[in-house]
């Protein structure tokens, strides 16, 4: 039996391309899935979830995910509470969008990208820690949270496959299950 495998592309790399003229090309590309920039920073930023549910049905298009961003601003990591507080705020707005869009997956990536250089050895644990606050939600919402090891020029922690399953395993939680390698 042959399976069709269901590519998608993730816009945050076109910069500040409108989402429609992204939506269009991918399309018009044989593409029928999009892995949408999580660019919800602030309760009255990123993408309406009404306007992107209109252009997805414009173009045929489906939202196969999100990409979270998470930087010093948002860092599950952070010795800094209120930059984990703000990651569990961020995290909340993208599992709703996420949600609502019927996407089916959220990138979450333990440690700030462009941080490359350890805060210190709790690192991990307090990753874990906040994480854990809002890794029921990713059940309730029926999103999948997918680790992404990152390289270690670009992150702190959690550079390899072998370290994702371990995030995970600490983790404990059947919401955050998966890892995304790209």
């Amino acid at each position: 039996m042959n399976h069709k495998l269901n590519l998608s592309w993730s816009n945050w790399g076109f910069g500040c391309e409108p989402l429609s003229i992204a939506l269009d090309r991918l399309a018009r590309n044989g593409l029928e899935y999009i892995e949408l920039h999580g660019n919800h920073y602030g309760p009255d930023l990123g993408y309406s979830p009404t306007k992107v549910r209109g252009l997805m049905h414009d173009t045929g298009m489906k939202g196969s995910g999100i990409c979270g961003m998470f930087s010093r601003d948002n860092d599950l990591s952070s010795v800094s509470a209120f930059q984990r507080q703000a990651a569990i705020d961020y995290i909340k707005r993208e599992l709703e969008f996420a949600a609502i869009l019927g996407c089916t997956y959220l990138l979450v990536v333990p440690g700030a990208v462009g941080r490359n250089t350890a805060y210190d050895e709790m690192e991990i644990h307090r990753s874990i820690e906040t994480l854990q606050i809002v890794a029921e939600l990713f059940i309730e919402y029926g999103v999948k949270g997918a680790v992404e090891p990152i390289r270690a020029a670009e992150t702190s922690i959690i550079h390899t496959i072998k370290q994702a399953k371990e995030y995970i395993s600490q983790l404990n939680c059947s919401g955050i299950s998966h890892i995304n390698g790209d």
